[in-house]
Parts: structure tokens; C-alpha cells; sequence
């Protein structure tokens, strides 16, 4: 069981807690095929879950075979919730209802996949104990977990890849709404995440041509910048350093994604600095001042 104290503070903080949207939900689940397996919300409370009312009110038409959720409770008053498509059973729990409780455990071991939406703070430990158990997923993420080392393994070797994502129900671009137990609603850049079923990818084909003056060279990784995944030259069959957004467009049949451009990566490395502010980061040289950059992805044309 892995850091239980900080997961169980991810649980109490309001700010983290951050409720779907009915029709978020709707518009990526549709997209997968449900028939005759197990799903578990394993982060959901069945009366303020969109989750739990999806799967209950579409239990018939997916086809499920069985629908489980449970929650954490600080108060010690989780329950585990179970539809069978006709009637509804709950049983009180032992524990708080944390996701990596034993309880818990046995109802991950029973589901065939996991659908949900974790603490976004938790999510670097959420996946990784996913995998662990060989589970199949469809979850709720920031973007920037991409750049998390702790993950981007899984996406770099196809283990996971981002959800068809279409910009419909609340989503305008990167940005998703939710909502917060105090009503509020938020803005945030997330995408849904999964290893279930077959990845489908939205490459784009590149139409910029190169040239040293409008992709420089970074100043301690060997890749040109590029500032947009749009803006990918072409004719140029070198390193590239993308955004992180760029893995909305990132197709493995296309380029080869190598690394990232970040703290304590290696990969494409040329040079470290004494400025503790500018080695966690790759840098441009402009003017002769660096200009330290967000985390890049480092990709090249097959």
C-alpha cells in the first residue's frame, strides 16, 4: 500500500475534488464497448457520482455483466455499492473505502475495468497501482501527468494512451469543466487517459518547412524547439522538442517519442547548469540569456 497518509490528505482536500459533468461522461464513454464486463468506480460516492448514475441508467443497454463503486469516507461511513440491472445493494465497509484498501482490492480484482475520476493529486500513484494489479482503465487526468516520469513510461511504450476526447460536452479545447462539492465550477486542462480497448490516434500532417532561424536549437538538449505541434517542420529529421499538448497528436506510427526534455533526464542531454532555477528545465538561449522552457516532449519522424 503505497503513501496512504498524503492519498488519504489528496481525499480531504476540497480543492482537489473535482465532480464530472453528466455529459462529459457520456460524450467519451460512448466510445468504448462495455458488453458483458465488470466495471468499478472505485472513486466514486453512488449518490454524487455522474459515474455511478451512467452506468446504473445505461446498465441494460452497455450490456454489463456487473457495476460496483465505493468511496473514501474520513468518517469511516464508506459503503460498497453494487447494481446488478434490477435491483441495488449496499454494504457498509470496514475501512475508510480508500481505493488501495484491502476491501477495496478484492472489488479490483473482481471488475474486468476501472472507470473513474481520481484525485487529480493522486494520480501519479493511481496508475501505477492500476498497472500493478494489470487492471484495465478509462480515468479522468491533468495533461501535465504526461510530463510526470512516473508515467510518461506508460505512454511512451503504448501501455496507456490518451481517450478519444472530442470537443464536445463541456470540452473547448484542452479545458474540461467540473464541478466542486461547494458548487463551484472550474476550468481545467484535463483528458481522458486509458488502456482498454484499441487506441485510437488524430495525427496531424505537418506543412511548416524548415529553417535554423525559426527552430533554434535548445540550448542543453540536441532538439530544436518547437513551440507548437502544428508548427512541426516537415523536412527536418532531427530531434524535436514539442509541448506536452502535442500528445493529443502524438501517433507512435509517425514519430518516434524518445524522452522528455525535463529534471533529471538524461535522454538528448547536453548540458547542466549551476542555476538550480534553469536545470529542471529546457532552456533556450536568447540574447544571450537562457530562457528556461515548460517540460517538452522530444520526438522525431520515423
Amino acid at each position: 500500500m503505497k503513501d496512504t497518509k498524503t492519498l488519504k490528505h489528496a481525499y480531504k482536500v476540497k480543492n482537489d475534488e473535482f465532480y464530472t459533468y453528466l455529459e462529459d461522461i457520456e460524450a467519451e464513454l460512448q466510445h468504448y464497448n462495455f458488453e458483458d464486463k465488470i466495471v468499478y468506480c472505485n472513486c466514486d460516492h453512488p449518490i454524487q457520482s455522474n459515474f455511478v448514475k451512467y452506468f446504473c441508467d445505461n446498465y441494460h443497454k452497455l450490456k454489463l455483466r456487473g457495476f460496483i463503486a465505493t468511496f473514501y469516507s474520513e468518517e469511516g461511513k464508506s459503503f460498497v455499492y453494487r447494481f446488478d440491472g434490477l435491483k441495488e445493494a449496499k454494504k457498509g465497509l470496514y475501512g475508510d473505502g480508500s481505493y488501495d484498501s484491502e476491501e477495496c482490492l478484492k472489488f479490483l480484482e473482481e471488475c474486468d475495468v476501472v472507470v473513474t475520476n481520481p484525485p487529480f493529486s493522486k494520480f501519479k500513484e493511481f496508475v501505477p497501482f492500476l498497472m500493478q494489479h494489470n487492471k484495465k482503465f478509462i480515468i479522468l487526468g491533468n495533461l501535465n501527468v504526461v510530463g510526470y516520469q512516473c508515467i510518461f513510461p506508460y505512454i511512451q511504450n503504448q501501455q496507456m494512451w490518451l481517450g478519444i476526447n472530442k470537443t464536445s460536452g463541456t470540452r473547448k479545447g484542452n479545458t474540461l469543466w467540473f464541478y466542486t462539492p461547494d458548487g463551484d465550477k472550474k476550468p481545467v486542462s484535463a483528458f481522458w487517459f486509458t488502456n482498454y480497448g484499441t487506441p485510437t490516434y488524430f495525427p496531424l500532417e505537418p506543412t511548416e518547412t524548415y529553417s535554423p532561424e525559426k527552430y533554434p536549437y535548445l540550448d542543453n538538449y540536441d532538439a530544436i524547439e518547437v513551440s507548437r505541434f502544428k508548427k512541426i517542420p516537415k523536412d527536418f529529421e532531427g530531434w524535436m522538442a514539442v509541448p506536452i499538448t502535442a500528445i493529443k497528436h502524438w501517433d507512435p506510427n509517425q514519430y518516434i517519442l524518445g524522452g522528455l526534455a525535463c529534471r533529471n533526464n538524461t535522454f538528448l542531454r547536453t548540458k547542466y547548469y549551476n542555476l538550480k532555477d534553469y536545470d529542471a528545465a529546457p532552456c533556450l538561449m536568447i540574447e544571450g540569456k537562457l530562457k528556461p522552457l515548460f517540460v517538452r516532449l522530444l520526438i522525431k519522424r520515423k
